[in-house]
């Protein structure tokens, strides 16, 4: 509950951040659509649920020396099935944590901007100001060409 609790905060945090500073930082280089930016917040989102992932295995090791030590069947059953949780719980934010850290060294790692509105980079082909774009509709099992000139 505490983990939602936080992860709750911070995206409200962001998206306040985000919709505060979006106007004014609107010329300023795109600041809000950087990969350093999406990395930085997803290498603090690793570390949360890395941190999340060691207290939570933590926990579950409490509950399972407690479970070795319980004079009740009943007790060590309710022990015991607290301490799967709590590793299962270990190993999903774990997993969460690894790959959020594969994406923002991805992320890190490739070009500046997010999205590359207008450039010739995105289309297929660029000839004297007429740019070629190929888009597939897998739905209807179409392909799509368009042309286009920028004046």
């Amino acid at each position: 509950m505490k983990l939602m609790r936080r992860l709750a905060s911070v995206g409200i945090v962001l998206a306040l951040l985000g919709t505060s500073t979006g106007p004014a930082l609107a010329g300023a280089g795109d600041v809000l659509v950087s990969k350093r930016l999406y990395a930085g917040v997803g290498i603090g989102v690793t570390a949360l649920f890395l941190k999340e992932a060691y207290s939570a295995r933590r926990d579950g090791g409490d509950y399972y020396d407690l479970y070795r030590t319980a004079g009740s069947t009943q007790r060590a059953t309710e022990l015991y099935n607290e301490s799967r949780r709590l590793d299962t719980r270990s190993a999903v934010l774990l997993a969460a944590g690894l790959g959020t850290l594969g994406v923002s060294v991805h992320l890190l790692l490739s070009d500046r901007s997010v999205r590359k509105a207008g450039k010739a980079a995105d289309s297929l082909l660029e000839i004297k100001g007429l740019t070629v774009d190929v888009g597939a509709d897998p739905v209807r099992g179409s392909v799509r060409v368009g042309l286009s000139r920028g004046f």
